[in-house]
């Protein structure tokens, strides 16, 4: 695995596939809306209009394909969401398999830093100066990388063997 790269890019097919749903939720809210009468008719058309918004919004981050969501190398964990700065493996203190709520399976990896290096990391100006982030959360929900590669990716580079 050394010198070896791995880039977390978002899918194609999953961004269209939730612009897709999205879209059928709108059409289902116009369709339903003049039928059902215990609801008032702009609430229907509102939430297609929602759906609609959402659906286009997914759409557009095809567009935005070209920046990955993390690339681990052996010199580190590079996420541009997070920091314009690679967080070398010694600093990564534990990497643990993120839950969402409402799932029922992995969402993401998150990467637990050491604390005084996390507090003097540069982070993007998107992000909240006093933020609490917790370490670092690759999602691998739109991903097209299996989350179980990654995983072992990072416990290769962060317990290298010895005499490599």
């Amino acid at each position: 695995m050394e010198g070896m790269e791995i880039r977390v890019n978002r899918s194609p097919l999953r961004i269209v596939l939730g612009s897709v749903l999205f879209l059928a939720f709108a059409g289902g809210s116009l369709v339903i809306t003049p039928i059902q009468s215990e609801f008032p008719a702009w609430l229907g058309y509102s939430l297609a209009g929602l759906f609609a918004v959402i659906a286009t919004v997914q759409f557009l981050e095809l567009f935005w394909l070209k920046t990955p969501i993390a690339i681990l190398s052996p010199a580190g964990l590079f996420a541009p969401s997070y920091s314009d700065s690679v967080v070398p493996w010694e600093k990564v203190r534990q990497v643990e398999r993120e839950y969402g709520e409402e799932s029922r399976g992995v969402t993401g990896l998150r990467f637990r830093l050491d604390p005084d290096f996390e507090r003097g990391m540069k982070r993007n100006k998107n992000l909240k100066a006093n933020a609490r982030l917790e370490g670092i959360l690759v999602s691998t929900l739109t991903a097209d990388t299996d989350d179980d590669a990654l995983a072992a990716y990072c416990y290769a580079m962060m317990h290298p063997k010895k005499g490599q």
